[in-house]
C-alpha cells in the first residue's frame, strides 16, 4: 500500500513537472514541496486560462491560490482591479499590483502603471512619469506602449508636442499589428501631420486596422467612400462600411447609419430603420441624434408622435450644449 502511495505521488510529481518543462526543479524541491507547486502551477494556469476566456469571476475565486510572486500574475491581478473583472473596481490596488510587477520588469505592468499615471487613476497624475514607464514598456517588446508614446508627442502630454516623434512612435506600433496605432497613423498622412500626407497610404494603413477589426478604421474608410475623398466616391460602398462600423458599437457610424437610412443615400430610405438607429446613437451619448430622436418623437417621423418622449430627448441634447433643443424645449414649453 505504501509503495503504492509512494508511485502515486511519484506520478503527480512527473506529470507537473511534464507541464513546467522543468525536471531538475521539482527533484530540487522533494515531494511535499513539489506537491505544494504543482497545486500553486495548477491554479496559476487556470487562472490565466479563466483571464483568457473573460471568466474573471472564476479568475478571482483562483487570486488566492497562483504564484503571486509571478510579475505576469500580478500584472493580470492588477489589469482586473483597474477594470473591475471579476473583483470591485479599486484603481489604487490596481496600482499596488503594478508596481510589484514593474519592480521585476513586467512590460506590461510597467505599461499600465504608465497610463494610470497619464490619467491621475490611483496615483497623482504624472504624465512625464508615464512617458518614462511607456519608454521602458516598449523597450521590453509591449506592443501598446509606443502607442502611447505616440499619443503624448501627439498631445504634448508629459514631453513637448511633436508630431513627428508622434508619427515615428504610431509607426513602430503600428507595425507590430496594434490596430489603434495603424488608424492614428492613417490619421496622420491623412492630414499631413508629422509626415507627408498621402491619402493612399493613410487608406492603406486604415485598411490594415480595419482588418484587425477596429471600429473606427472600419468607419473611416466608410467616411472616404461617402466624401470621395482618396477613392471614387460611393454610396453603396460607404453604406457598407458605415453599417459594419455601426454594428461594432460606433456612434457616430451609427447615427451616420441612420441619417443614411433616412435620406435613402447607399441604401433603400426607411424611416423606421432610420430611426432605429439614430435612437441607438442617441442612447450612447451623440448630442445630434438626441436632438433627432427629440425631433421625431414631436413629429412622429419613424415613430408614433410623443410630446413627453420629445421633451425628454431634448434636454439630453440641451444638456450636452444643443441651441436647438434648448428653442425646441421652450417652443414646446409656450403649447
Amino acid at each position: 500500500m505504501k509503495t503504492k502511495s509512494i508511485c502515486l505521488w511519484a506520478l503527480c510529481v512527473t506529470f507537473a513537472f511534464a507541464i513546467s518543462g522543468s525536471v531538475a526543479i521539482g527533484a530540487a524541491l522533494g515531494l511535499k514541496h513539489a506537491w505544494s507547486w504543482y497545486v500553486t502551477e495548477l491554479a496559476t494556469n487556470q487562472f490565466f486560462a479563466s483571464c483568457r476566456e473573460g471568466s474573471y469571476d472564476r479568475a478571482a475565486k483562483l487570486m488566492d491560490s497562483v504564484d503571486v510572486e509571478r510579475p505576469s500574475v500580478q500584472a493580470a491581478i492588477g489589469r482586473m482591479f483597474e477594470m473591475g473583472n471579476g473583483v470591485d473596481r479599486n484603481d489604487a490596488e490596481a496600482v499596488r499590483w503594478y508596481r510589484m510587477a514593474t519592480e521585476k520588469g513586467n512590460a506590461r505592468a510597467l505599461n499600465n502603471l504608465g497610463t494610470m499615471y497619464y490619467d491621475g487613476r490611483g496615483v497623482e497624475k504624472n504624465p512625464a512619469v508615464a512617458v518614462e514607464l511607456f519608454m521602458r514598456a516598449s523597450e521590453r517588446g509591449n506592443i501598446l506602449a509606443p502607442r502611447n508614446i505616440g499619443n503624448a508627442y501627439y498631445y504634448g502630454v508629459g514631453v513637448e508636442s511633436n508630431h513627428v516623434e508622434a508619427a515615428k512612435w504610431y509607426r513602430m506600433a503600428a507595425e507590430k499589428g496594434e490596430e489603434v496605432a495603424q488608424y492614428d497613423l492613417g490619421l496622420m498622412y491623412l492630414h499631413g501631420r508629422g509626415v507627408e500626407k498621402d491619402i493612399d497610404e493613410a487608406m492603406e494603413w486604415f485598411h490594415l486596422s480595419a482588418q484587425n477589426g477596429y471600429g473606427e478604421a472600419i468607419g473611416r474608410i466608410g467616411w472616404m467612400y461617402l466624401n470621395g475623398i482618396g477613392v471614387k466616391k460611393d454610396n453603396v460602398e460607404a453604406f457598407r462600411w458605415i453599417r459594419a462600423a455601426a454594428e461594432k458599437g460606433i456612434v457616430w457610424a451609427q447615427a451616420k447609419l441612420g441619417w443614411m437610412y433616412d435620406k435613402g443615400v447607399g441604401t433603400t430610405k426607411d424611416e423606421a430603420e432610420a430611426f432605429q438607429w439614430i435612437r441607438l446613437a442617441a442612447e450612447n451619448g451623440d448630442t445630434w441624434a438626441q436632438l433627432q430622436i427629440g425631433w421625431r418623437h414631436q413629429y412622429g417621423i419613424g415613430t408614433e408622435t410623443n410630446e413627453t418622449e420629445a421633451v425628454l430627448w431634448y434636454q439630453k441634447a440641451a444638456k450636452q450644449g444643443s441651441d436647438y433643443a434648448k428653442k425646441a424645449l421652450k417652443q414646446l414649453e409656450r403649447k
